[in-house]
């Protein structure tokens, strides 16, 4: 069934019409302009033995500093707006702003389309993080320069449904832990559209106790107004000091004004947050009119006839708007500033001009600075871990150092015993100056397992990780506290090179053709945590399938595999319980609310494998518009189900793409796409599909690859069967749970005595001595009966012994083969 699809040709064109294509002169013309799609920005790569940062979309990157981000307005096929965020009135977003007011705001979801923009942040899978302390980077927002404030968050909604980010807000984090692959799907808020320059670097200790830090880079985000120009135009003040100066009089005489309204005219969703700026010259001149938000860049807009119009979301906050008007031939303008604040007119006119404009791009006197890079020594290693109910279904974990000076991180979670690798639920924070807490929603899911707290120095802190037991055995609604201590810093610094050192990769792999026949569990790569998508590859007629590997745990770096190598490993820490946010009956797949079901989270959680399926690499304009994910299944366990679904509205509803209990496979898409969803399973066991992607081509010919068999082993148990090659194979979607003992596994090819256990050799030396004494009696013999002389006897006996056992040798193999076999079969 189609489920991500375009709604019309007219939503199309609509959109075509906000944001059309006219001559610009901003600040970032030229630069490569990253907007709607999916885009990693900034990403950290690791490169000549030190961080880089770039903006990497649609699956290529550039440099940070040469790319300019564009949040423009966005709708989804369904008609919804992508561009704006609502605060909810639930206390978590007093922060930013009160509640019901809406912002200008990259979405965490997009839905159809990837308008405006899809943006997050990630690093690299070929960072070398095994080589730095506590395996973990950092990074890191050093300052900002814009007209408001912009935060980085996850959301969906619950009283614990927030988790800040990155932020340029007084409180928020300005730092965020990096892991080798992975990348986030989150919101990016503003509270006021036009211009930001946002200064980052990522930073790591390296084990020899050396800080391996990026160079300082700028990431430009553009929030509002039309898309930069592809190509460097000249700058607002060199087109200016081109234009004519203008008299009072004369400026007066060509009747400028600037008028700025509620947007009347509403046809689209969020229209009613949208105000009309129009620019009307009376001498009927054209030319740009630029125009600036509390000094920062706003956008350009032709002025031909005389006018210029355009619907900006401007937001709840009071604002100066200042426009600079250069035209083709009459007197220049610049305004004086103008009062908006929203749902009320404005106007100002040429009788009011001032003599310069204010413009902060390149303005080191404006940039708020986040956090300095200096490298603290702790002076009290102490911690304290405490965590109690909060709500319903929640509880707060708050962590304190003795040292207020420290900054760093939260981890650590909810285990289900003292030996487990993998948490349930996993703890992410920011500790800045001694104080971090987090929200947790346990929903009483992790009654009776371990809560570990680990606190983790910022990569600039000379310390060294702790961790604490906070309960044995967690009780939810209970109240629990531990005290931890940090360890020391290393007393001395090494003088080796700061630089860790860079590993062997291997290059990027392309797939080879199915395994014939088909591998076995045990002889895959099991992958059960980090970042893999499901891709799409397309050269002439051909169409691939691979699963792009980012996880690191086979290879380091990127690697793409044939689908048939690999299986997904789904632990027990991804059993979650459906609860009353989930109670719309579509998702009745999960079971009945309250009862616990697998899911692979839509966002990332690094404890457990993190599926997407991708088709950036796909030209659609050379299909008839279409291209099919098909999951057939080829067997699951007895009486499961399960479902591919995405949440929209903040979390609020989801939409199912793959349902099984409808025998819906198919997942239609209509532009090239790079998405995760939540993946549901309703019983452990293992999971086999047949998967695909087909197209039609623009001349009707259907693209169809052999098949590739995917395989999920769901749950510990599934994943130790899988591992033993236990026959959980069927050929129909109801597979009884399998009692079969592990196959037998043959005796390994023979390379040497190396290879080879000594009773293997018994028999055939055994057979040997009997062959050779046959030999010396057929040699005695013969030498008897021809009346041979001595010498000529011994070497007709060692003749006869050769020739028998060679004629002989062919039947040993068999027979040592006949022997191995029959004790398999014993």
């Amino acid at each position: 069934m189609p489920r991500i699809h375009s709604r019309s040709l007219a939503l199309l064109t609509a959109v075509a019409l906000v944001s059309p294509a006219v001559a610009h002169a901003g600040p970032d013309d030229g630069r490569t302009v990253a907007t709607a799609a999916h885009v990693d920005s900034p990403k950290t790569f690791w490169e000549n033995d030190t961080f880089v940062l770039k903006s990497e979309f649609s699956g290529t990157t550039s440099p940070l500093d040469g790319t300019v981000a564009w949040v423009g307005k966005g709708y989804g096929s369904d008609g919804r707006n992508q561009y704006q965020f609502t605060l909810l009135d639930n206390g978590l977003f007093d922060f930013f702003g009160s509640p019901g007011e809406t912002y200008y705001t990259a979405p965490a979801v997009t839905w159809g389309s990837h308008q405006p923009i899809w943006m997050g942040f990630g690093a690299d899978a070929g960072l070398p993080t095994e080589a730095f302390r506590d395996h973990t980077a950092s990074l890191d927002l050093l300052s900002v320069n814009g007209p408001g404030n912009v935060e980085l968050f996850t959301y969906f909604d619950s009283e614990s449904g927030l988790r800040r980010m990155l932020g340029t807000s007084k409180d928020s984090p300005k730092s965020f832990p990096l892991s080798a692959g992975n990348h986030t799907h989150n919101y990016t808020a503003f509270s006021k559209p036009g211009r930001y320059e946002l200064t980052y670097r990522t930073t790591a200790r390296g084990k020899d106790g050396k800080l391996i830090a990026s160079q300082p880079t700028v990431a430009v985000v553009q929030v509002g107004g039309q898309s930069p120009k592809a190509e460097k135009t000249q700058s607002t003040r060199e087109r200016f000091d081109a234009a004519k100066a203008g008299t009072p009089t004369e400026l007066a005489d060509a009747s400028y004004s600037l008028h700025i309204a509620p947007k009347a005219e509403r046809s689209q969703e969020g229209d009613e947050h949208l105000s009309t700026i129009r620019f009307e010259a009376g001498n009927k001149a054209n030319g740009t009119l630029t125009l600036f938000i509390d000094g920062y860049f706003l956008t350009d807009l032709d002025v031909k006839d005389g006018t210029a119009q355009w619907d900006e979301f401007l937001g709840p906050k009071d604002s100066q708007i200042q426009a600079v008007f250069t035209p083709d031939d009459g007197p220049r303008w610049v305004s004086t500033p103008l009062q908006y604040t929203h749902g009320t007119e404005s106007t100002v006119t040429s009788k009011d001009s001032a003599e310069t404009w204010t413009d902060h791009t390149g303005d080191a006197s404006t940039v708020r600075q986040l956090q300095d890079t200096e490298e603290p020594t702790v002076t009290n290693s102490k911690f304290t871990a405490h965590i109690e109910p909060y709500g319903e279904s929640s509880s707060k974990l708050v962590v304190e150092t003795e040292d207020k000076n420290f900054n760093g991180f939260i981890s650590g979670g909810f285990y289900d015993g003292g030996d487990a690798t993998f948490a349930g639920l996993d703890f992410e924070g920011y500790i800045h100056n001694g104080h971090g807490e987090i929200l947790i929603g346990d929903e009483n899911l992790y009654n009776g397992q371990e809560a570990r707290v680990v606190v983790i120095p910022h990569p600039t802190v000379k310390a060294q990780s702790g961790t604490v037991v906070l309960a044995k055995s967690y009780q939810r609604g209970e109240t629990f506290d531990a005290k931890g201590t940090l360890g020391s810093a290393p007393e001395s610094e090494s003088t080796a090179s700061s630089a860790a050192p860079t590993p062997k990769t291997k290059p990027h792999q392309q797939p080879s053709e199915p395994a014939v026949p088909e591998k076995k569990c045990s002889s895959k790569h099991f992958l059960d945590h980090g970042h893999v998508d499901i891709k799409a590859m397309r050269e002439g007629d051909k169409l691939t399938t691979v699963l792009k590997d980012e996880t690191s745990i086979v290879d380091k770096g990127v690697v793409d595999r044939p689908l048939d190598d690999v299986v997904l490993a789904v632990h027990d820490n991804a059993l979650v319980k459906r609860n009353k946010r989930m109670g719309d009956k579509k998702l009745d797949f999960m079971g009945k609310v309250g009862e616990k079901f697998y899911m692979l989270p839509e966002t990332q959680n690094h404890d457990i494998i993190w599926p997407g399926y991708n088709t950036q690499s796909l030209d659609y304009g050379q299909t008839n518009g279409t291209v099919n994910l098909n999951f057939e299944p080829k067997s699951v366990p007895e009486g499961a189900t399960w479902e591919l679904f995405i949440s929209r509205n903040l979390g609020q509803e989801q939409e199912v793409l793959m349902d099984s209990t409808k025998g819906d496979h198919t997942i239609e898409t209509t532009f090239a796409a790079h998405t995760h969803t939540s993946w549901a399973f309703s019983h452990p066991g293992v999971y086999t599909f047949d998967v695909t992607y087909d197209t039609t081509t623009k001349d009707g010919k259907k693209i169809t690859p052999a098949p590739q068999t995917l395989t999920l082993a769901v749950g510990d148990q599934a994943i130790k069967d899988c591992k033993a090659d236990l026959d959980n194979s069927h050929p129909s979607d109801e597979v009884k749970p399998t009692t079969a003992k592990p196959a037998p596994k043959l005796a390994p090819k023979e390379n040497g005595p190396s290879n080879s256990k000594p009773r293997g050799w018994v028999i055939p030396v055994v057979l040997a001595g009997v062959f050779g004494a046959l030999g010396s009696f057929v040699g005695i013999y013969l030498a008897w009966a021809i009346d041979l002389p001595a010498g000529a006897t011994i070497v007709l006996v060692l003749t006869a012994c050769f020739l028998l056992v060679w004629a002989l040798s062919p039947l040993l193999p068999a027979f040592r083969t006949a022997k191995e076999t029959s004790s398999c079969a014993a």
